[in-house]
C-alpha cells in the first residue's frame, strides 16, 4: 500500500514535470513575455514621480512665501505657522501632482501618436511634456538652492551682515562725537588749569563738556541695544557662519540637480517602453482578427423552393468580380485593423469639433474611407457615430464616404 502510494507522488510529479515543460516551450504572446516588466515600469513611473513632486515641493512653497510677503527661513515658516504651512504645502502638492500628471499624459499621447503615424507624429505633446520637465529641473535646483543655503546659514549670513552694516554707521558717528568732546574737555582743562586748578566757572564748564561726552556715550550704548535686540529677534544672536558649509550648498545643489534630471531621462524611457509594449500588444491582438476583418461576411441571395429547377437549391454568395493585374513582382497583404481605425475614428471626430485643423479633418476622413474600403458602413448625424460590427459589414468593398462640416455639424454618410 505505501509502494502504491509513492508511485501515484512520482506520478503525480512526473505529470507536473511534464506540463511544465510544455507551459514553457508553448510559444507565448508578447503580453504574458513582458507584462511583468510592465507592472514593474508602472510603479516605477510613479515612484520616479513621487521624488519629483517631493524635490519640487521647497520651492513651490518658498513661491508663496514670496506670494504671501512671509520673509522667515523655511523651518521658521513651519514651524512658527503650522496651520498656514500645510495649506500651503497641501496646495503646493496639488500643483506638483498635475504637473506629473501632465508629463504622464502628454508623453503617453505622443508616443502614441508617433506610432500610429498620425496628427504631426505626436510632436506637440512631447514638447509640452518635455517643457514641464524643464519646469521640474528649474524647481528642484531653486528647491535645493534654498534648503541648502539654510542648512549652511547662507541667509542668516546675509541678515546678519545687514543689521550690523545698518547700525554701523550710526555707532561710527556716535564714536566721532564721543572723541571730539572728550577732546574738547582735555584741551579745555590743559588750557583753563591754573597751579593744577580750575576756577569754580572753569570748573563749571569743564563738567558741563563732560556731561555732552557722556550723553553721546549713552546714545551709541541704547543704539548697540537695539541692533544686538534685533539681532535675538531674528533668531540670530549664536549664529555662525561657516565656510565649508557653503562650499558644501553648492555641491548639493549640482547634485540634486543631477538626480531630477536623471529622475526625468528615466521617466521618459520608461513611459516610452510602456507604450511601445502596448503597441506590441495591439499589433499581435489586430493580427488575430486578419480572418474575420479581410475576409468579411457577404450578403447570400437564394433561391426559392418554388422555382422551375426545382432540384438546385442552394445559398451563393453574390461577390463583386474584381480584376487584379498580374505582375511578377512580390505582393505585400495589408493588414486592416478594424479596432485601432474606429478608435482613431473617435478621437479625431473629438478632435475636430474642440480644435479645428485642417490635419485632423484629414484624419477623420482617412479613418473613414478606410472603414468604408472594407466594407464597413459608417455615418455621423446629429453628433452619434454608428460604424458596422467587426463582423458584419454590410457595404462592398472600395466603398467611399460623403464628408460635410461646416464649423460646428459634422455629417459623415457611406455610398
Amino acid at each position: 500500500m505505501e509502494k502504491g502510494f509513492i508511485s501515484k507522488q512520482k506520478d503525480a510529479a512526473m505529470e507536473r514535470f511534464i506540463g511544465d515543460s510544455v507551459n514553457e516551450f508553448e510559444p507565448k504572446s508578447y503580453y504574458h513575455r513582458a507584462k511583468d516588466w510592465f507592472q514593474g515600469l508602472k510603479i516605477v513611473v510613479w515612484i520616479l514621480s513621487s521624488i519629483s513632486i517631493f524635490t519640487g515641493l521647497t520651492a513651490c512653497i518658498v513661491f508663496f512665501m514670496m506670494l504671501l510677503g512671509i520673509n522667515d527661513t523655511l523651518l521658521g515658516f513651519i514651524t512658527g505657522t503650522p496651520t498656514m504651512a500645510a495649506l500651503v504645502v497641501f496646495v503646493s502638492g496639488v500643483i506638483l501632482y498635475y504637473i506629473e500628471y501632465g508629463k504622464h499624459n502628454r508623453y503617453s499621447d505622443g508616443l502614441t501618436e508617433a506610432k500610429r503615424n498620425t496628427d504631426d507624429n505626436g510632436r506637440g505633446e512631447i514638447r509640452f511634456a518635455f517643457f514641464l520637465q524643464l519646469l521640474s529641473v528649474c524647481m528642484c535646483m531653486y528647491g535645493a538652492y534654498t534648503i541648502s543655503n539654510e542648512v549652511a546659514g547662507t541667509k542668516s549670513a546675509t541678515q546678519l551682515d545687514g543689521i550690523n552694516a545698518k547700525y554701523a554707521a550710526v555707532v561710527a558717528d556716535y564714536n566721532k562725537e564721543i572723541q571730539f568732546s572728550d577732546s574738547a574737555q582735555t584741551t579745555f582743562k590743559a588750557i583753563k588749569l591754573y597751579r593744577n586748578k580750575l576756577s569754580d566757572v572753569n570748573t563749571n564748564e569743564f563738567n558741563r563738556l563732560g556731561d555732552v561726552t557722556q550723553k553721546w556715550k549713552d546714545e551709541k550704548d541704547a543704539s548697540i541695544k537695539q541692533r544686538d535686540a534685533e539681532i535675538e529677534q531674528q533668531g540670530l544672536k549664536d549664529f555662525e557662519f561657516n565656510p565649508y558649509d557653503a562650499v558644501a550648498t553648492k555641491w548639493s545643489i549640482i547634485v540634486m540637480c543631477g538626480i531630477q534630471v536623471f529622475i526625468e531621462i528615466a521617466l521618459f524611457y520608461c513611459l516610452h517602453w510602456i507604450v511601445s509594449f502596448r503597441y506590441r500588444v495591439a499589433i499581435e491582438r489586430g493580427l488575430s482578427l486578419v480572418s474575420a476583418i479581410v475576409t468579411p461576411t457577404l450578403p447570400t441571395q437564394s433561391i426559392p423552393a418554388s422555382a422551375p429547377h426545382k432540384s438546385v437549391s442552394a445559398s451563393v454568395p453574390v461577390v463583386p468580380q474584381q480584376t487584379q493585374p498580374q505582375t511578377a513582382a512580390n505582393t505585400k497583404l495589408s493588414v486592416f485593423d478594424y479596432s485601432n481605425t474606429k478608435s482613431n475614428l473617435k478621437t479625431y471626430i473629438k478632435r475636430l469639433l474642440n480644435t479645428y485643423t485642417s490635419s485632423v479633418e484629414s484624419g477623420v476622413k482617412r479613418y473613414a474611407n478606410q472603414l468604408a474600403a472594407a466594407g464597413f458602413k459608417v455615418e455621423y448625424i446629429d453628433d452619434v457615430l454608428t460604424v458596422d460590427d467587426k463582423n458584419s459589414p454590410s457595404l462592398p468593398l472600395n466603398s467611399t464616404i460623403e464628408f460635410e462640416f461646416d464649423g460646428t455639424e459634422l455629417i459623415i454618410k457611406s455610398k
